[in-house]
């Protein structure tokens, strides 16, 4: 019995002991992977941790000069404050009666050169002329004025020698300030070329980086897969082992998956759970059916709804512009606020003229109804003065008579007669009056719009004959 049971205890430690055997040569080949891979990975990662570094110090650089170009701003605003308080107090100076007003503002404004020191990159300061880009030199400018005016290097005789002198000194001023500002804009414009290649820098720098994270991860899943490779002896009970398919066991066990007895239990739950999912995408895949015919209907009935809002577009547009224009291009045009206050002016002068030429029109209107009806009144005083006159002719004719014979007796007919014709006369003589002053008014009026002709002119004055 003794025997039995250390024999038993010599298998259970020979199974140990393979065990422990089959573990260390698994751990010693994982041990000789490692050191392969070691090498490789220290690399890698140094690399990661200098890519890590070289953007941060870029970013760095990139925060530092922005910082820089926002102070140059703030100083380049500062001086041109300054140039407009000396301007200002300049002018406060000066005050608004001075008699040489003019001129010393020529001399104030004019663009002179002025040398400047410069450092050199040894350290020695250097001279050399130079003028601010507000203030260049300009020769032409110099020739181009005329020779009757005054020069403006030397105090005229009238003007005082003491404003003269302010004015200079003014200048000098703001010769200084715009120097300042010209140097701080070249500084200016120095910082936005380093920014921009910093820029280059930093977008290089993390697309370094992030190619170095790349190369480190695949390296990393390149050695996990080949650790996975390694195959690992597992023992097992036949109480513990459980075949599905024909309820016995195989003789070669190479095509079997193994996993605990537990998962049977959860994959028949994940069974049932994957036919209710199926059962439910059914239902919704036929819902969505549906729906996608009610939107392909609604989309017919939309697009016919465009189709006849795009022809009201067109008529639109042409209406407005004459001609069918793209409306995206229209919305990408900037308007000008003076063209478009300019337009709206314009426009309502437009306007006014119109309803001004419309009162004209209505004006005309009324005045050529007045001249028709004062033209059937003429016309009707003209018929009625050619009757008179033809009396006249008749009347005369008698008196005619009359004197060849004047023995003959006048009957008082015809003294009547001659009283009646007298009282016509002056009855045409005034409505020959009313004739030349309304003639006159209707030429005035026919002067403000199309040619009237005058009307029929009333017969001469005649004088009666009196026995």
């Amino acid at each position: 019995m003794e025997l039995r049971t250390l024999s038993h205890q010599k298998v259970n430690l020979d199974l140990l002991m393979k065990r422990a055997t089959l573990n260390l040569l698994i751990l010693y080949e994982e041990y000789t992977m490692l050191k392969e891979f070691e090498k490789s990975e220290r690399g890698l990662a140094a690399n990661y941790e200098k890519k890590i570094t070289e953007r941060a110090e870029v970013d760095q650089k990139v925060a530092e000069t922005e910082l820089e170009i926002e102070e140059t701003l703030v100083q380049i605003e500062r001086l041109t404050e300054r140039e407009n308080e000396i301007f200002e107090n300049f002018k406060n100076y000066l005050g608004d009666n001075h008699k040489w007003n003019d001129f010393l503002h020529k001399v104030y404004k004019k663009k002179i050169k002025r040398k400047v020191k410069r450092t050199t990159e040894g350290g020695e300061d250097s001279e050399s002329s130079s003028s601010s880009e507000d203030s260049e030199w300009n020769e032409s400018d110099e020739e181009e004025e005329d020779d009757d005016m005054l020069d403006l290097d030397m105090c005229p005789p009238d003007c005082e020698q003491v404003d003269y002198d302010t004015t200079v000194a003014f200048r000098d001023q703001r010769l200084d300030v715009e120097d300042e500002i010209a140097e701080q804009r070249r500084l200016l414009e120095i910082q936005h070329k380093d920014a921009e290649t910093l820029t280059k820098k930093s977008r290089a720098a993390h697309l370094a980086l992030e190619q170095a994270a790349s190369d480190l991860k695949a390296f990393q899943l390149e050695k996990q897969r080949k650790l996975n490779v390694l195959e690992r002896a597992v023992t097992l009970r036949l109480d513990q082992i459980t075949f599905f398919q024909d309820k016995a066991l195989p003789a070669d066990f190479s095509p079997v998956l193994i996993f605990k007895r537990e998962n049977v239990a959860l994959l028949k739950r994940r069974i049932q759970a994957l036919e209710d999912e199926k059962r439910i995408q059914r239902k919704e895949k036929k819902q969505a059916k549906e729906k996608h015919l009610m939107l392909q209907r609604h989309k017919r009935v939309f697009q016919d709804k465009l189709q006849k809002m795009a022809i009201k577009c067109d008529l639109v547009m042409i209406d407005k512009f004459g001609r069918l224009e793209n409306i995206e291009k229209l919305e990408t045009i900037s308007i000008n606020p003076k063209i478009e206050e300019i337009s709206c002016r314009v426009l309502a002068l437009q306007a006014r003229i119109q309803r001004e030429e419309n009162a004209a029109e209505e004006r005309l209107r009324e005045a050529r109804d007045k001249y028709i009806v004062q033209m059937r009144e003429n016309t009707r005083i003209v018929a009625k003065t050619l009757m008179v006159f033809n009396e006249l002719q008749a009347y005369f004719s008698s008196m005619e008579a009359h004197r060849k014979h004047p023995n003959k007796p006048v009957s008082e007919g015809v003294i009547k007669e001659n009283k009646e014709l007298t009282s016509r006369i002056k009855v045409v003589q005034s409505q020959a009056e009313e004739i030349n002053r309304l003639t006159a008014e209707i030429r005035c009026l026919s002067e403000k719009g199309p040619k009237i002709l005058p009307p029929v002119q009333a017969p001469p004055n005649f004088r009666p004959v009196t026995n």
